[in-house]
């Protein structure tokens, strides 16, 4: 994912994050770990200030068309950007 969004163009990053989730009826809570990645995709005027925030869940496996969809976004923003209209 992150390679893809490289392509594309995004300023990409990730995250590691860990949350620590209280479950009815358990007395452990439960520990979830994950990475979040996300890309910029900047505006090239004032000063590239302005962005767009785009978001999509993503579970291995599952949710693969609106992954789709948000990359093919990306990617037509991107060129609409590159070609100043």
């Amino acid at each position: 994912i992150i390679d893809k969004m490289e392509s594309i163009g995004l300023h990409t990053y990730h995250q590691n994050f860990t949350v620590r989730v209280p479950l009815h009826d358990i007395s452990e809570p439960s520990t979830i770990t994950g990475m979040n990645i996300y890309g910029i995709l900047r505006a090239p005027r004032i000063a590239s200030t302005e962005a767009l925030v785009i978001t999509v869940p993503y579970k291995q496996g599952s949710n693969k068309g609106a992954l789709a969809l948000m990359l093919s976004f990306a990617d037509h923003c991107r060129s609409k950007l590159s070609n100043g209209t």
